[in-house]
């Protein structure tokens, strides 16, 4: 056993390969551990308590023991809530050809309660983030590094922005080529990390649905009965001063016929469907019914014209926005109200992007309006090379104001077609070469 006074251990660069339950027993006035470059792996029975009586801790390093894996991490988070736990590094603790990682709420949901300030998740073949990972991070949070992962985008993408003490992101090299000589010692050693061990206490726990709600729908203005009082407004301003006939379900609906057929008709009568998109919209079964309806008359019957158009209201969990409307909110643009005409005023503070050798082409192409870094206006660094860009749209930096180093190299670009008289401060801008 060590001393119970020691506030500094160093055990990385061994071969070290099991914790017992034990291990960190009363090591209340641990500050700093390093245990990086062992040859750590789970084992049955692992007690979820392993790390608590760390209550001073500031600094953890466990990374390059790839054979850990993330089911550390439920047992890490639980055992750090109650800590001061500053810096975590949990890079490389999955095996590089090993089966893609996926990011849970139950890995990392006990961080929301320490004073984290940096997460380094690098080279963990991580794949998929679930929806509302991020609310579980705590406000604290300024640095985060992905780098060297397998990650596509998705819903946490937009998750990023509930993050707002962020300063400093890596999610650079997600199609990274690995040294051959590594897969040729995975072929000699392969990975054990298919076999999952469980901490001895977990609970999941899920909301019930309220069915009180299939019952109300709205369309053309798709809406519930608790957004009323908001879609008045819109109602008296849109008909009352501007001449606009609106399909109100309580005026317009014809007595006596089917709900679902009134819908059909509705929207089939109607030019545009507005879908006043709010987390009671969300959990109303007619509404999203609606809401298919007119996506499928935008398609098939309108050919393709515009039908529905978007209105974010109430602030709505992203984690709680089905993937149908996730694929609409990448193909239109849309209104969040009441923020819209200046942003969202609590954007993340996010100072410096590292997005290097990816495959951005693809994303930033349609962006012709900015919407991208729309809410990213505090960046200073945004590196974007190696991602095999050709062109980018004119107005795709129009709302990065305060940005001073931006890194374009070893991209496809064969000039500078994009506007940048709206980099206000530009001290480097490094182009292909």
């Amino acid at each position: 056993m060590l001393p119970d006074d020691v506030t500094y251990l160093d055990l990385s660069y061994n071969s070290i390969s099991t914790f017992k339950n034990n291990s960190f027993k009363r090591l209340s006035k641990l500050s700093v551990l390093k245990l990086n470059s062992n040859s750590f792996r789970m084992t049955e029975n692992l007690d979820i308590s392993l790390f608590a009586d760390l209550i001073n801790i500031k600094n953890i390093d466990l990374s390059d023991n790839n054979e850990l894996t993330f089911q550390i991490m439920p047992i890490l988070a639980y055992g750090l809530q109650n800590s001061t736990i500053a810096s975590l590094r949990v890079n490389k603790i999955h095996c590089t050809f090993g089966l893609g990682t996926k990011i849970r709420i139950k890995d990392v949901r006990y961080l929301k309660h320490t004073n984290l300030r940096e997460l380094h998740l690098s080279s963990n073949r991580i794949e998929l983030v679930e929806n509302g990972v991020f609310d579980f991070f705590p406000e604290t949070l300024k640095r985060i590094s992905f780098a060297d992962n397998r990650l596509t985008f998705g819903v946490f993408a937009l998750e990023l922005r509930s993050l707002k003490g962020l300063e400093w992101l890596n999610g650079s090299a997600q199609y990274l080529t690995h040294d051959p000589a590594e897969f040729i010692q995975h072929l000699i050693s392969p990975c054990e990390d298919e076999k999952e061990y469980l901490p001895s206490t977990h609970i999941d726990k899920h909301k019930n649905r309220n069915l009180k709600e299939l019952q109300k729908s709205f369309p053309n203005n798709v809406i519930t009965e608790e957004d009323m009082p908001f879609v008045q407004k819109m109602v008296s301003e849109l008909e009352t001063n501007n001449g606009i006939r609106l399909c109100i379900h309580s005026r317009d609906f014809v007595p006596g016929y089917d709900i679902s057929e009134n819908i059909i008709t509705a929207i089939n009568k109607s030019r545009k469907t507005v879908v006043i998109l709010s987390p009671n919209f969300i959990k109303s079964s007619w509404c999203m019914y609606e809401l298919h309806i007119a996506k499928m008359e935008e398609i098939y019957s309108r050919e393709n014209e515009c039908v529905l158009l978007l209105i974010f209201y109430d602030a709505v969990p992203v984690d709680k926005i089905p993937l149908s409307i996730m694929d609409l909110i990448k193909q239109k643009s849309y209104i969040e109200f009441p923020n819209d005409d200046y942003g969202d005023p609590n954007a993340v503070s996010l100072q410096k992007l590292y997005l290097s050798n990816n495959l951005l082409v693809f994303s930033l192409l349609p962006d012709s309006d900015g919407k991208i870094f729309r809410n990213l206006k505090s960046l200073r660094v945004v590196d974007l090379k190696a991602n095999k860009i050709s062109y980018l749209p004119n107005d795709v930096f129009k709302n990065l104001e305060n940005l001073e180093y931006l890194d374009l190299s070893s991209n496809l670009l064969t000039g500078i077609d994009f506007d940048i008289r709206y980099l206000k401060s530009p001290q480097n801008l490094m182009e292909d070469k």
